[in-house]
């Protein structure tokens, strides 16, 4: 029901956002509220930190949408905000960020695509436009790649954090005595199915987070 109905939301946005850029041409922005929808999502659920997975919104289509229409600019800006980390590493925050029984996706092809496109925008910039004024356009391509870069490297560097504490957990390093009990109690009450594997690893890394 809700799934088959967003997928239908993210179809229809799709096609809107493929008209209006294809009619108007790129120079004129998408609507804000069609941004909006794609970016959030619509109805219950919507809002919240924007990541390229989020349920109910579309993301990836608006990322594959942008680079189609050579909006680089405001592609980057869409993939800084969803790797965009609120906290700083090794901190307490960053470990409530993490989440152990879900895998994330993110775009990696499209956002390598993205910024091999601001480089080769940037060097044609500056071949064509240098003395009338390009320069300044062909800075903020390569900020915006600069900007892009940074935030996948801040990325990688806390999934390879959040990724050592699961073979820590799973290893034993972090396997504490709330662990074992999570463990022998599931032992009694869970069945093996991946919905059941799921709500272990919830228990487990609530386990972990309340342990002094």
């Amino acid at each position: 029901g809700r799934r088959v109905a967003s997928h239908a939301f993210g179809r229809l946005h799709r096609v809107a956002g493929e008209t209006v850029l294809s009619w108007r041409g790129p120079e004129h922005p998408l609507p804000p509220w069609l941004k909006k929808a794609m970016r959030c999502g619509v109805g219950e659920g919507a809002g919240g930190h924007v990541r390229f997975d989020s349920r109910g919104a579309d993301v990836c289509g608006l990322l594959r949408l942008l680079l189609r229409y050579d909006l680089l600019q405001d592609a980057a800006q869409l993939v800084c905000e969803c790797l965009e980390l609120d906290a700083p590493p090794g901190s307490p925050q960053e470990f409530e960020l993490m989440d152990l029984s879900t895998m994330r996706y993110v775009p990696y092809q499209l956002i390598d695509q993205l910024t091999h496109r601001l480089e080769r925008k940037a060097a044609g910039d500056s071949q064509s436009g240098g003395a009338s004024g390009g320069g300044g356009e062909q800075r903020e391509l390569l900020g915006c790649k600069g900007a892009v870069e940074s935030a996948l490297r801040r990325w990688l560097a806390f999934t390879l954090r959040e990724s050592k504490l699961v073979r820590d957990l799973c290893g034993g390093g972090v396997v504490d005595e709330a662990v074992q009990g999570v463990l022998a109690q599931a032992a009694d009450t869970l069945a093996v199915g991946s919905s059941d594997l799921a709500l272990l690893l919830n228990r487990l890394t609530a386990a972990v987070k309340t342990t002094p």
